[in-house]
């Protein structure tokens, strides 16, 4: 995990406006910006990885990729166990034609309660490599590589999360690069670098 105090990041993201300033801010009052960048998990047709992003051995989201047809999907599920019961978290994305499509997010945008979100539903990165009729995929050559954003709860609380994600052109698998360890409030990513940064609250 690469930690970056709080006492550097406001010099750090004056150049990205009043926003990023409002974000140092926070910082300051609610302790230090963390991200992690894991050693990347690499799911392949007929395989899953559940994310655990606060460290509590529950699973806030689940990767997949179908072992027929090269279907790539993320869902609220806890883990493989668990389907097909939901659990309560959000994904930052749109639903079509009764299908869920989680956003492909880029360095620069903010999660926090103002997203359009989906739930309780399987959200589809890339079906076939986005050749068929499911107009929604966002993870789409040449848009493989992108953010999925989360709304998750800890007790009464709900936080914010960020996953760096890269989908094969096919749909065929799913890299997953980085995602938070920690409870959180507000997210930012720095253009120039595509770091995870995160408002730590909690330990």
């Amino acid at each position: 995990m690469k930690k970056i105090t709080s006492q550097k990041l406001p010099k750090r993201l004056a150049q990205y406006g009043a926003l990023s300033v409002a974000i140092a801010g926070l910082s300051d009052a609610n302790g230090q910006i963390v991200y992690n960048d894991i050693a990347d998990e690499i799911v392949l047709a007929g395989g899953n990885y559940a994310v655990d992003l606060n460290g509590d051995s529950t699973g806030e989201l689940l990767f997949q990729v179908t072992s027929f047809g090269s279907i790539a999907v993320v869902s609220p599920y806890s883990s493989f166990s668990a389907i097909p019961n939901f659990n309560l978290n959000r994904i930052v994305g749109f639903t079509s034609n009764s299908f869920a499509y989680p956003f492909n997010l880029n360095s620069s945008q903010i999660i926090n309660s103002t997203n359009g979100v989906f739930s309780s539903a399987v959200g589809i990165l890339n079906w076939a490599g986005c050749t068929t009729g499911f107009a929604g995929n966002q993870f789409c050559p040449p848009n493989t590589e992108g953010f999925i954003g989360l709304h998750f709860d800890v007790g009464p609380n709900t936080h914010y999360g960020w996953i760096r994600i890269q989908v094969a052109d096919d749909g065929s698998s799913i890299t997953i690069k980085i995602m938070p360890m920690n409870l959180l409030t507000v997210l930012l990513l720095l253009p120039e670098t595509l770091e995870f940064w995160a408002l730590k609250t909690t330990y």
